[in-house]
C-alpha cells in the first residue's frame, strides 16, 4: 500500500511540473491582484499581520492553483491531468502529419492541392508547381519525399514501357504464326480480329502517355477553378472553418483548465481523426494513380487478348476509370468544401459542435455526388471501414 501510494505521488509531482499552471504578474500592488480564485487581499493582510485565517479553506485554493486547475474534486483534478496526458497522442499525430509533408497539414490544403506530396501530376519532374491563375497564382514546393516518388513512377513507367513493346512484338509473331497455320475461316478470322486488336493495342501504348496527360490536366484544370475560387473568397473575409477552429482549440488548450479544457480537448481529438482519415486517403491516392501510370504498359499488352472473346478490353476499360475517378475525386473535395466549410466559417461563431458535423458528413457528401454519376463501386479511395458499407 505504501509503494501504490508513493508512486502515485510522484506521478502527481511529475505531472505537476510538466503540466504546471500559468502564472500571471502584474506592476500594481498585491491586494489588487488576487482574485476571487485565491486568497483575497484581506486574507493576504491577515497572514501578514499573523492575525486568523481559515487555513483550511485557503488550503485547498492554493492546492488548486499550484496545480492548476480551477475545478474541485480529486477525480476531476485527476482527469484533468490524465486528458493533458492524453492530448500528447493527438498532437504527436499533427506534428508526424506535418514532418511527411513538410508544412501543417489540412484539409483545406490537401482539397486545394497545396501539400507537394498529394500533387499526383507524375509528368512535371520539377521542384515546384503553380495552382491557380492570374492573381491568385500560387507556387508550391515540393518535397525530397515526392520528388522520389515522381522519380521511381518515372523510371517504372519507361521501363515497363520497354518490356510492353518487347511483349508486344511477341505477340506480333504469335498471332501472325497462327494466322499462316490456320486453314479453318473461323480461325483466320479470329486471328484477324486478333491483329487488329494488336494494332489499336500499340497506338494505344505509343499514345498512353498523352492520354494520362490529358487526364491529369483536366483534373488540374478543375482543380485551379476551385482554387481561384477559394482565393476570392479568402479576399473577401472568409476564412474556413477548419482553419478557425484550429487558431480556436490551440488557444484554447493553452490557457483553459478543467472540464472546459477536457471538451475542447474531445474537439481536437474529432478534428485530428477527421484530418487524419483525409491525409491518408490522399496519401493513398498519390501511391494509387502513380501504380496505375506505371503499369499502364502493361494495360495495352492484354488489350488484344480482352477483346478476343467479348470485343470488349476489360483491363483498360478498369484502368481509364479508376485513373479518372482518382483524379476527379479532389475537385469533389474541394467543391464541396467551399459549399460546406467556408458556410461552417460562420456557424463556427456560436456553435462549433454544428459545425464540426459538417467535416464529418464531408466524405458522406462525396458518395451521394459519385453515385449520382453511377461511380459507386469505384473502391480506390473508400477507407477499409467504408468497404464493406456499399
Amino acid at each position: 500500500m505504501k509503494k501504490i501510494v508513493s508512486t502515485l505521488l510522484v506521478v502527481v509531482i511529475l505531472l505537476n511540473f510538466i503540466f504546471c499552471g500559468r502564472v500571471q504578474a502584474t506592476n500594481t500592488t498585491l491586494t489588487d491582484d488576487i482574485t476571487s480564485n485565491t486568497i483575497t487581499g484581506k486574507d493576504l493582510e491577515g497572514l501578514i499581520s499573523e492575525s486568523k485565517v481559515d487555513y483550511a479553506g485557503q488550503a485547498t485554493k492554493v492546492l488548486t492553483s499550484a496545480l492548476g486547475f480551477n475545478m474541485s474534486g480529486t477525480f476531476a483534478v485527476i482527469g484533468s491531468l490524465l486528458v493533458r496526458l492524453i492530448n500528447l497522442f493527438p498532437y504527436l499525430i499533427r506534428g508526424l502529419m506535418s514532418i511527411t509533408i513538410g508544412d501543417y497539414f489540412t484539409i483545406q490544403r490537401a482539397v486545394f492541392n497545396e501539400i507537394g506530396l498529394f500533387n499526383i501530376d507524375y509528368f512535371n519532374l520539377e521542384d515546384s508547381y503553380t495552382i491557380g491563375s492570374h492573381s491568385h497564382a500560387k507556387t508550391i514546393t515540393t518535397n525530397s519525399i515526392a520528388k522520389s516518388i515522381r522519380n521511381s513512377v518515372a523510371q517504372s513507367y519507361y521501363t515497363f514501357r520497354l518490356i510492353a513493346i518487347a511483349i508486344s512484338l511477341l505477340v506480333l509473331i504469335y498471332v501472325g504464326i497462327r494466322m499462316a497455320l490456320s486453314t479453318v475461316s473461323e480461325d483466320k478470322a479470329k486471328y484477324k480480329n486478333m491483329l487488329i486488336s494488336w494494332a489499336e493495342s500499340i497506338l494505344l501504348l505509343f499514345f498512353m502517355h498523352y492520354i494520362i496527360a490529358i487526364i491529369l490536366n483536366v483534373g488540374n484544370i478543375f482543380s485551379n477553378f476551385m482554387y481561384n475560387f477559394k482565393s476570392i473568397l479568402d479576399a473577401n473575409g472568409g476564412i474556413s472553418f477548419e482553419v478557425k477552429t484550429l487558431y480556436e482549440i490551440d488557444s484554447k488548450l493553452l490557457t483553459l483548465t478543467g472540464w472546459s479544457y477536457a471538451c475542447y480537448s474531445v474537439v481536437y481529438w474529432l478534428l485530428i481523426y477527421i484530418q487524419s482519415k483525409f491525409y491518408f486517403m490522399y496519401l493513398k491516392r498519390v501511391i494509387v494513380v502513380g501504380f496505375l501510370i506505371f503499369i499502364s504498359p502493361i494495360i495495352t499488352i492484354t488489350y488484344p487478348i480482352d477483346k478476343v472473346g467479348d470485343n470488349k478490353a476489360q483491363a483498360f476499360s478498369i484502368w481509364s476509370h479508376e485513373l479518372m475517378i482518382n483524379v476527379a475525386i479532389q475537385p469533389i473535395h474541394a467543391l464541396i468544401y467551399l459549399i460546406f466549410m467556408y458556410t461552417a466559417g460562420e456557424i463556427a461563431e456560436t456553435s462549433i459542435w454544428v459545425a464540426l458535423t459538417f467535416l464529418l458528413i464531408l466524405t458522406k457528401v462525396e458518395k451521394i455526388i459519385l453515385q449520382l454519376f453511377n461511380l459507386k463501386n469505384v473502391t480506390s479511395l473508400r477507407p477499409v471501414g467504408d468497404q464493406k458499407n456499399k
